[in-house]
Order: C-alpha cells, then sequence, then structure tokens
C-alpha cells in the first residue's frame, strides 16, 4: 500500500505550499543523516519525507498524487474535467512564486590533537577539508561557508560550524596562550649550570640553566607559545618549562663520601 505522503510530512490535503515546505524543513533539521549519523531508521525516514516534498511541492505532481494516488502517473485520456481551475479553487496560493529559502545550519565536533592545534592542520570531516588554524582551542567554532543543509527553491545552502575539541598531551600543558611543560634536569646540571634541550610543541630549543637553580623554578622562552588571536601572526604566547630535579640513585660504597661532600655543602642531615 503507498505511503500516505500528507501524513509523512504531518500537514492536511488542503496544506499550501508554504506548510509543506515548512514541514519539510523541520523534519529535515531532525532526520538529516549529517544529524542522525548512521541511524538506519532515521535514514529511510529522511528518504521518504523527502520524496513526499518532491511530490507534494510540485504542482503537477501532486495533482497526480491526489487524484491517482501515484505521484508519476500522467492524467487519464479524454479527461474534461477543467482541473486547473477546480486547483486554483482548492490551491489558490499553488501558483505562487517559491520563495528561495536557505538551508539549514549543521554543527559537528571535529576533535585534534595538542600539536594539531598548536601548529594548525588540515583535516576531514564527512569528507570536506577543514582548515584547523593554528592557536585553536577546545570550544572553538569555525564555519564553513555553503557547507551545511541544502537550500530551497534557489536559496543559499546553509553553514557548517565545526566545533573543536583539543585531546589533552601527556607532555605539554595549555594555560591561556602559554604552553606549559615540565623538564627533568640533572643534578649535576642544576648544581653547576649547563645547557638543556627545552620540548616544544614542534621541536626543541636550547636554554642555558645557571648554577645552583632550584627545583620547581620556570624558565620562561618567549613567543613559544600559541598564537594570540587578533594580534600579528609573529605575536605568540610564551612557553613556561618548570624544572623537575633529576636525582640520581647513591651507591652503597659512597654514601660516606656523599654525606660528607652533603656536610660540606651546608646540607643538613
Amino acid at each position: 500500500m503507498a505511503r500516505d505522503y500528507y501524513r509523512l510530512l504531518g500537514v492536511d490535503r488542503n496544506a499550501s505550499e508554504g506548510d509543506i515546505k515548512r514541514a519539510y524543513r523541520k523534519l529535515a533539521r531532525e532526520l538529516h543523516p549529517d544529524i542522525t549519523g548512521d541511524d538506519p531508521r532515521a535514514t529511510e525516514r529522511f528518504k521518504e519525507v523527502t520524496v513526499a516534498y518532491e511530490t507534494l511541492s510540485d504542482a503537477q505532481r501532486r495533482r497526480s498524487y491526489d487524484m491517482f494516488g501515484n505521484r508519476d502517473a500522467p492524467p487519464p485520456q479524454g479527461v474534461s474535467l477543467d482541473l486547473d481551475s477546480l486547483l486554483d479553487q482548492v490551491f489558490p496560493s499553488r501558483k505562487k512564486k517559491p520563495r528561495p529559502e536557505p538551508g539549514v545550519d549543521l554543527e559537528k565536533p571535529l576533535p585534534v590533537t595538542f600539536i594539531e592545534s598548536y601548529t594548525g592542520c588540515i583535516k576531514s570531516l564527512d569528507r570536506i577539508k577543514v582548515t584547523v588554524p593554528a592557536g585553536v582551542d577546545t570550544g572553538t567554532r569555525l564555519r564553513l561557508k555553503a557547507q551545511g543543509g541544502k537550500g530551497f527553491d534557489g536559496g543559499p545552502d546553509g553553514d557548517l560550524y565545526v566545533l573543536i575539541h583539543v585531546a589533552d598531551d601527556s607532555r605539554f600543558r595549555r594555560d591561556g596562550d602559554d604552553v606549559v611543560v615540565d623538564i627533568t634536569v640533572p643534578l649535576k646540571t642544576v648544581m653547576l649550570g649547563g645547557a638543556v634541550d627545552i620540548p616544544l610543541p614542534d621541536g626543541s630549543a636550547r636554554m642555558t640553566v645557571p648554577a645552583s637553580t632550584q627545583g620547581g623554578r620556570v624558565f620562561r622562552l618567549r613567543n613559544k607559545g600559541f598564537p594570540r588571536p587578533g594580534a600579528a601572526p609573529a605575536v605568540r604566547g610564551d612557553l613556561l618549562a618548570t624544572v623537575r630535579v633529576q636525582i640520581p640513585t647513591v651507591p652503597v660504597g659512597l654514601v660516606d663520601e656523599v654525606e660528607t661532600l652533603l656536610a660540606k655543602l651546608g646540607v643538613a642531615k
């Protein structure tokens, strides 16, 4: 048995073109595959309501459907009824010029790594290439013009809003526009001074640690953080490196010597 297109769209048989269009747009927002994902029942229903809309929004198809229950059936030969006059009385708005209506805006999440948020990247989202600029953070919304739902009657397509989610990183943390990292420095280096490599999200930097550096001290590397929104490309946050002292294991045979040395350094037991 053929489906009732009016019931599928939730309108009565005297519904105007505008009523049919509004009903379809509402259902499309709920059932579009971009919204429901891989739900087969929702996808099948979306196809059904789309067929219903295509039939009832076209004056000739709707006329055929109302008379014969088939959207593609041609009028029978020999019919002498003035169908146009009859339909003009029943559907007075059918000859109005369709008004272009924009497609619906859609929103989709996009996960990126910490490194990708620092350097920027190009990601694929449902076969759409998304340019992710450097400096994005969780909650950033990127607008892709005309990549949303399709427009109606010549109306523009809707936009796609990409919602960024940045994954945590095992080494780096973010504090505003600054990158925070812990660095493990050998005891000899913090006592006597020396050069160490500071990890960056996109490489490393060489830095000199002065003698007698205390554990917990924070070194600031200027312009090694995230780009600052609205500022010139060269203006960035900083990288904050916190020193963690690497304490060596003292062999049993050297305990006395280490204690003597610590005493000379004024380190109490």
